[in-house]
């Protein structure tokens, strides 16, 4: 579960990133990038170690 939570971290930053730009192309892809995230972060793993 850490780990998803680091990579929901990164997503966070690079879509704050992506939002304060001026572009629109950025800005909706920040916003898809930071919903897969945390759709990923509760969805259940296939592999079951750590």
């Amino acid at each position: 579960m850490s780990k998803k939570i680091m990579l929901l971290g990164i997503a966070v930053i690079l879509a704050a990133i992506a939002l304060s730009i001026n572009n629109i192309i950025a800005f909706g892809g920040g916003i898809v990038g930071l919903l897969i995230a945390i759709i990923g972060l509760f969805i259940q793993d296939k592999d079951t170690r750590n």
